[in-house]
C-alpha cells in the first residue's frame, strides 16, 4: 500500500473522528521514516508537542487493532490488517462507538479519553510548551465552563509524561470553615498538597503563629514538601477565584503565591529547593480588591486565556457528533446557534446532547432556547435563582441585558458577574455575554425594575 492507500485506510478506521490537517501530516512523516525533530522543523512546532501528537495517533490505532502501534510497524500491521476482517468491522473501541451512547451531558471535566474534547491548537501549544520550558507561573483565565479544568487536566497529564510529579488541587474542595482565617486556610492547604504527595504531613511541627501564615507555608515547604521530592513539582490550582470572598485569606495567599512564582524566576540563595516547583493558577476572573501590583500574582507568569469556539472548532464537534448534527446544523442553522450563545463551548454541547438525546427539531430548539421550556431552562433558571438573592445584582443586570450600550460597573460587581460568566467586561464597561442572556433575563428579570 502506498502512502495516500494507508491514509485513507486509517481515516476510515479513526471515523467518524479522523486525522486533522497536522496530524496527517505527522502520520506521512512517520510512513517516511522521518523523525519527530524532522517534523518539527519543517511544521513550526516544537519537537514535545509533535511527539505527544505522534504518540496519540498511535494510541488511538493501537486500541482499535487490538495490538501495539509505533513508528517502526505501523506500515507492516496496516497492510495485514488492510487483508484481514478485522478492518471491515466495528472493533470495540471507544474510538467507534453509537455518538448517542457516547455523548454524554457536558457537566464537568471531559475525560482525557474522550473525543468529545475540542484542541484549540495554538493555546495548548503555547501551554505545553510552558510546562517544557518550566514556566514559574501559567496563568489560566476564562469565564465559568469554557474548558479550563479540562485543559488543566490535559496539561498536568503532558506533565506528568514529561517526567514532572503533579498535583491537581480544586479550591471547591474547602468547606466553609476552612475560611474563617488565614491559619486554617494555609493549614489545610499544606495538608492536601502533603497527602496529595504521599507525604506524612507535620504542620504541628512547623507552625508557630508568631511567624504568620505565609512564613509558616513558605517554611513548611521548605522544610516538608520541596525535599521530599526527586521530580520537578506541577502544582495545578483550580478555581483560585473561590477565594476572591474571604479577602484577608486572599490577599495572603495571593501574595504568597507571587512570592514563591519569583523564588523558582529568580532563584533563592538560601534554598535552591524551589527551583523544583512550578504553578498552573486556574481562574474566572481576577481579585475585585485593591492588590499592590508587586503582591500579584496576575502580571506575572505565561497568561492564557481561553477564547469561546470559533466556527471551525464549532464544526469539528459537529463531525465528531456524527451524521445527525451534519445533516441538521449546517448553514443557517449553524449561524443561528453561534450568534445564539456566542461560542460558549458548554452552551453548543449542551445543545448537541439534547439534539440526539430527545430527538428534537432544530428550529424549534433555536426558537424556544430563550424560554422556560427550552433546553437551556436548567443552566438560565440556576443564574435566576442566584440573581434573586441578591435584588440589587439582579436590578444592574437587568439594566445591562436592556442597555444597548456597555454599563460601567464597580470593581465588585464586575467580579460577581464576570466570575459567572455573564458579561464580557472591558475596563470595568459589561454587555451580555450572548444573546441568549439578553433574550431570557430581558424577560425573567422584569419583576426587579421596581426594587
Amino acid at each position: 500500500m502506498d502512502n495516500n492507500e494507508l491514509i485513507i485506510l486509517v481515516n476510515k478506521l479513526l471515523k467518524p473522528n479522523p486525522l486533522n490537517s497536522l496530524e496527517e501530516k505527522v502520520l506521512r512523516g512517520c510512513f517516511a521514516n522521518k523523525t519527530y525533530q524532522n517534523l518539527s522543523d519543517n511544521l513550526g512546532y516544537t519537537h514535545d508537542y509533535i511527539r505527544v501528537l505522534g504518540a496519540g495517533i498511535f494510541k488511538r490505532l493501537s486500541h482499535l487493532l487490538g495490538e501495539k502501534i509505533k513508528k517502526s510497524n505501523i506500515c507492516e500491521i496496516l497492510t495485514q490488517k488492510n487483508h484481514t476482517t478485522h478492518i471491515t468491522k466495528n472493533p470495540p473501541t471507544p474510538y467507534i462507538i453509537n455518538p448517542p451512547k457516547d455523548l454524554k451531558y457536558p457537566d464537568g471535566i471531559i475525560p482525557l479519553s474522550s473525543k468529545f474534547y475540542i484542541q484549540r491548537p495554538w493555546l495548548e501549544l503555547r501551554c505545553y510548551q510552558g510546562i517544557v520550558q518550566k514556566e514559574p507561573l501559567i496563568r489560566l483565565k476564562s469565564s465559568q465552563k469554557t474548558g479550563k479544568s479540562s485543559l488543566l487536566t490535559r496539561m498536568l497529564n503532558f506533565a506528568q509524561e514529561k517526567g514532572f510529579k503533579t498535583v491537581s488541587l480544586s479550591f471547591k474542595l474547602a468547606s466553609n470553615d476552612i475560611y474563617t482565617d488565614s491559619n486554617s486556610f494555609f493549614k489545610w492547604f499544606c495538608a492536601v498538597v502533603s497527602q496529595k504527595l504521599n507525604i506524612f504531613h507535620q504542620i504541628p511541627e512547623i507552625w508557630d503563629d508568631i511567624f504568620g501564615a505565609n512564613y509558616n507555608t513558605t517554611v513548611y515547604f521548605e522544610q516538608k514538601i520541596l525535599p521530599n521530592i526527586k521530580q520537578p513539582l506541577l502544582l495545578g490550582l483550580d478555581d483560585v477565584d473561590l477565594i476572591f470572598e474571604h479577602e484577608n485569606i486572599a490577599k495572603d495567599f495571593l501574595t504568597l503565591l507571587r512570592s514563591w512564582s519569583e523564588k523558582v524566576q529568580l532563584g533563592d540563595l538560601e534554598n535552591e529547593n524551589w527551583q523544583k516547583i512550578h504553578f498552573i493558577i486556574v481562574h474566572s476572573t481576577e481579585a475585585y480588591f485593591p492588590l499592590n501590583l508587586n503582591n500579584s500574582p496576575f502580571n506575572v507568569g505565561l497568561s492564557i486565556k481561553l477564547p469561546s469556539f470559533s466556527l471551525a472548532q464549532v464544526e469539528e464537534l459537529i463531525s465528531i457528533c456524527g451524521s445527525k448534527c451534519l445533516e441538521q446544523i449546517k448553514g443557517q442553522n449553524l449561524q443561528k446557534l453561534i450568534d445564539l450563545v456566542g461560542g460558549n463551548p458548554y452552551l453548543i454541547q449542551i445543545f448537541f446532547y439534547h439534539l440526539y438525546q430527545d430527538n428534537l427539531d432544530v428550529d424549534q430548539m433555536l426558537i424556544e432556547a430563550t424560554t422556560e421550556e427550552g433546553i437551556y431552562r436548567n443552566h438560565l433558571t440556576f443564574y435566576l435563582n442566584y440573581l434573586s438573592i441578591s435584588p440589587p445584582l439582579a436590578k444592574l443586570y437587568y439594566k445591562i441585558v436592556k442597555s444597548e450600550d456597555a454599563v460601567k460597573l464597580s470593581s465588585q460587581d464586575g467580579f460577581k458577574l464576570d466570575s459567572l460568566g455573564l458579561v464580557i467586561l472591558n475596563n470595568n464597561h459589561a454587555i451580555p455575554r450572548c444573546e441568549l442572556y439578553r433574550q431570557y433575563f430581558s424577560n425573567a428579570l422584569e419583576s426587579f425594575i421596581n426594587l
